[in-house]
């Protein structure tokens, strides 16, 4: 470790007047995936990631997530600190195609009629608001495209699973804000929640709740034994006539009481997902005997993924299955959207459930078409058939101009007028290697722990893996710059151990 330097202070002195570490938040999580194959499947494409295993920082949060014990069924934070693993580039990601085609087609020869339904959806977003196409990023200016489209042609319906508003600077700069504008432009018609919603904090998410114009829901989140939001709300795109309605559940993976950060979810509790979904359908059936209703379609909002690492019971395809062998939703129409494991991945179960997710990061947008007798295809809008198909709308587009103008606003001031040398974050030099960008990095801590704690410092250490970009020779350091060398939000902490520990 090399002695501080000016450019080590004043990076500390950014880190620390910025909040960048203390709050901002944690990563885009990317698991390791699974093909999953339920009986009566059809498997469109299955997405495999991997991602390397980060060392422990003793000055930062660990990036990876701690495990989750299978046997619980009420699951609440614990005051270990976690968070979660970064965000795959599209190098890292490996997609595995099952078949040539992006969407299964239940029955080819039946023509959509007038009481055919599209559903749009999406899951696992993390903030990619901004069209890449090199990284395949659709974007929201052209999914609200696609949206406006599919609405000019027939009732259309607009979900998102979970992990919207957290995940990229530009998202995050705003604590989610300026996503929930965008969302509300595209035109949402509900969203469930997912581990990262939690990621600016709970009073920031029931401020999201207030501003985005549409429901978010889940039924088995509690805080301090009372539901955070709704469990399920009904969407009716015909008011007036009867048998249309579609009820929407949302539920969340318990696995979120150690895929945030304990901080951010004081008092708040995770319950078992299938018995709080069972029991808002018996209640939802209960409701319409009541009132003389008959509701033939269930959408079921999920953030549990399909990860071979989740306990079984906590998984979106085994609340898939056990709901297509639940006795009250026999006969009816059941729409499982999931998110979370970040798969591109769908399947039907039994005679009457179909599940479906999109992957991640907008790369595909989720599409189940219905009409009043069966699912007449489910699957995905691919990127490239977005391209081709779709036409950006330009109102959203604006907006998301607008709000990438002040960003780049923002990041693009000038920290250190000029970098006398390259600053390696090269992911081959950072985590197999020491490196000037790592010394910088610790040095930063090490000054930042001479003040910041009741004891001073006596040492710093960061993870390798942190480290996620490099700052160029001879070019100024921007604020933009930094938050891309340490996009994670970690915060620095201190510990005392003994000479040998």
């Amino acid at each position: 470790m090399k002695k501080k330097t000016v450019v080590a202070t004043t990076v500390s002195t950014l880190l620390v007047s910025t909040a960048i570490l203390a709050n901002a938040v944690h990563a885009d999580e990317v698991e390791t995936h699974a093909t999953i194959t339920a009986p009566s499947t059809e498997v469109v494409a299955t997405e495999a990631t991997t991602n390397a295993t980060s060392t422990v920082a003793t000055t930062a949060s660990s990036e990876s997530a701690a495990p989750v014990a299978s046997s619980t069924s009420v699951v609440t934070a614990s005051t270990a600190e976690t968070s979660e693993t970064p965000a795959a580039t599209a190098s890292e990601t490996a997609t595995v195609a099952a078949t040539p085609t992006t969407e299964v087609v239940t029955n080819a020869s039946t023509s959509a009629s007038n009481d055919t339904v599209t559903v749009l959806h999406t899951n696992d977003v993390h903030g990619r608001m901004v069209e890449d196409d090199r990284n395949g990023v659709i974007g929201d200016a052209l999914l609200s495209g696609i949206v406006n489209d599919s609405r000019s042609k027939g009732t259309t319906l607009v979900f998102d699973s979970g992990d919207s508003f957290q995940g990229l600077p530009i998202s995050n700069s705003s604590k989610g804000e300026d996503m929930a504008s965008v969302m509300n432009a595209v035109g949402f018609d509900a969203m469930t929640v997912g581990n990262h919603e939690f990621d600016f904090g709970l009073d920031q998410l029931r401020r999201l709740s207030k501003q985005i114009n549409f429901p978010i829901i889940t039924s088995n989140v509690y805080v301090n034994g009372v539901r955070l939001f709704q469990p399920s709300t009904i969407v009716d795109k015909t008011p007036g006539v009867d048998g249309d309605e579609v009820v929407v559940i949302g539920v969340t993976t318990p696995e979120t009481a150690t895929k945030t950060h304990p901080r951010n979810i004081p008092g708040v509790s995770f319950t078992d997902p299938i018995t709080e979904v069972k029991a808002v359908v018996d209640q939802v059936e209960s409701n319409a005997r009541a009132e003389g209703k008959e509701y033939k379609t269930y959408v079921v909002l999920s953030h549990l993924g399909i990860d071979t690492t989740t306990p079984v019971e906590w998984r979106g395809s085994t609340l898939a299955e056990a709901l297509s062998n639940y006795a009250p939703l026999k006969g009816k129409r059941v729409l499982v959207l999931d998110g979370h494991s970040h798969t591109l991945h769908t399947a039907t179960y039994g005679d009457n459930v179909t599940y479906n997710q999109t992957g991640s990061y907008l790369n595909n947008v989720g599409r189940v078409v219905y009409n009043s007798d069966r699912v007449l295809s489910h699957g995905v809008i691919s990127h490239d058939e977005a391209k081709k198909n779709y036409q950006v709308n330009p109102t959203v587009k604006a907006m998301i101009d607008d709000i990438q103008a002040k960003y780049k606003a923002d990041s693009s001031k000038v920290v250190i007028e000029n970098s006398p040398v390259k600053l390696s974050g090269d992911r081959m030099d950072v985590r197999v290697r020491e490196t000037n960008l790592g010394n910088v990095v610790a040095d930063a801590l090490l000054d930042y722990g001479q003040s910041a704690f009741t004891h001073k410092s006596n040492l710093a250490v960061t993870n390798g893996g942190g480290l996620r970009e490099t700052i160029a020779k001879d070019k100024p350091i921007t604020k933009g710059d930094i938050i891309a060398v340490l996009p994670f939000g970690n915060s620095v902490a201190q510990i005392q151990v003994t000479g040998q520990n």
